[in-house]
């Protein structure tokens, strides 16, 4: 995906909480995971290797 995408549920779904993952390559077995609430954002800020990523969560 390019640099600043956005992946989101549809806007018919309400209350869904879930997980957002990066992988570097795509094909990787390892990648950093984050949960996300319903309503929030998470910003990947830096790509760090072993799920040592920095995120930035906004409501």
């Amino acid at each position: 995906m390019p640099l600043g995408a956005e992946l989101c549920t549809p806007d018919l779904v309400t209350e869904v909480s879930g997980c957002v993952s990066v992988f570097l390559p795509a094909v990787a077995m390892e990648g950093c995971s984050r949960l996300a609430e319903d309503g929030s954002r998470q910003i990947l800020l830096e790509y760090r290797e072993f799920d040592r990523c920095l995120w930035l969560t906004t409501p």
